[in-house]
C-alpha cells in the first residue's frame, strides 16, 4: 500500500490507515475521513455506509471544519513577496484536535457522535 516508508511518514497520523482498514475489506471512501475512530465504525459497519454512501459523503463534506482561526489568513507572503500558506498551517490541520463536525451532523448521525469532535461554537 506505501511505497516506502517515508511516504507512509508523511501521512498525518489521523489520516493512517487503522488496523481494521488495513485487515478487513471495506469501502475506499471510509479511508478519506479524518476521525480514525468513525472510520473503525464504518468498517464494522460498512452497510450503514453503503445504503446512504452519497448522503453520508455529502453530509460529511458539507459539515466538517477545520477549526482555523477565522481571524487568521490561510495564505501569506512570504520573504520573497509570493502567496503561500501560512507556515503553521499544516501542523494545525494535521492535529485531529482541530477538526469538528457541526451539530447538524451530529444531530444526523446520533449514533457516530461519540466518535468524532463536535464543533466549538
Amino acid at each position: 500500500m506505501y511505497p516506502c516508508p517515508e511516504f507512509y511518514r508523511d501521512i498525518p497520523e489521523c489520516m493512517r490507515p487503522t488496523p481494521k482498514q488495513e485487515n478487513i475489506p471495506h469501502p475506499i471512501g471510509i479511508d478519506f475521513l479524518v476521525f480514525p475512530r468513525l472510520r473503525d465504525a464504518l468498517v464494522d459497519r460498512p452497510e450503514i455506509y453503503q445504503k446512504r454512501k452519497r448522503e453520508f459523503e455529502t453530509n460529511f463534506t458539507k459539515l466538517v471544519r477545520l477549526q482555523w482561526p477565522k481571524s487568521k489568513p490561510i495564505l501569506v507572503p512570504n520573504y520573497d513577496g509570493e502567496i503561500e500558506s501560512d507556515p503553521t498551517f499544516e501542523a494545525f490541520a494535521e492535529n485531529l484536535d482541530h477538526w469538528a463536525l457541526t451539530d447538524e451532523w451530529h444531530e444526523i448521525y446520533p449514533e457516530f457522535s461519540e466518535l468524532v469532535n463536535r464543533m466549538k461554537n
